[in-house]
């Protein structure tokens, strides 16, 4: 966690809903269950964001260019329904309603990420930043593995323990070594969560 920010985080998840984030640019996409709420996630691409909002979103989630696809479901990409959920878990579990959540790739003005890169933002500020694999698979070792799979081993972002990313051929395998295997967007919303548990007052 970055110095001083979590007094700035506490801030803004106290002011909930404060801001509406509907400055025009990029396209709205609802991810809530109700067609009539108001939008959730403000996607912004590339393409569309010709002039930066006024009034920015106090939570963001920017994504470098090799993680649209995750982001866009046009092309199969679940990570917006992903960020609805995670919403409604965040108000369920931890009584916060948070704010709406605004998500830009690395191609919009003000955002330098590298290609596979993903950062939260709170009022601005970095918070966290990780790199992933979109095109593998997340495999978290449990104490019930049987045998190791090939894979690319890092630490996990939340928890600090040793993770593979693995390529889709061994993904049952892993499944049947004892092995908990996520998709990539399922690796960032819950970082994405546990970074607002770890900022809620």
């Amino acid at each position: 966690m970055l110095p001083g920010a979590g007094l700035k985080a506490n801030n803004v998840l106290n002011r909930a809903g404060s801001s509406d984030c509907t400055a025009g640019i990029g396209k709205v996409i609802t991810s809530a269950n109700d067609p009539a709420s108001p939008p959730i996630v403000k996607y912004v691409s590339s393409h569309e964001d010709t002039v930066l909002s006024s009034e920015s979103c106090p939570l963001e989630i920017n994504i470098g260019e090799g993680l649209i696809p995750l982001a866009d479901p046009q092309k199969g990409g679940d990570l917006i329904e992903r960020i609805g959920r995670i919403r409604q878990d965040v108000a369920a579990e931890l009584g916060l309603l948070l704010p709406r959540i605004r998500v830009r790739d690395s191609l919009a003005r003000g955002i330098t990420l590298g290609a596979t890169e993903y950062e939260f933002r709170i009022d601005g500020q970095s918070i966290a930043l990780w790199d992933i694999f979109p095109d593998h698979y997340f495999a978290i070792p449990s104490e019930k593995v049987t045998a190791k799979v090939r894979g690319i081993e890092v630490i996990e972002p939340v928890w600090g323990t040793p993770a593979l990313w693995i390529d889709e051929s061994v993904k049952e395998q892993a499944q049947g070594y004892g092995y908990t295997v996520v998709e990539p967007s399922a690796v960032i919303m819950t970082h994405f969560f546990e970074m607002i548990r770890s900022h809620t007052p």
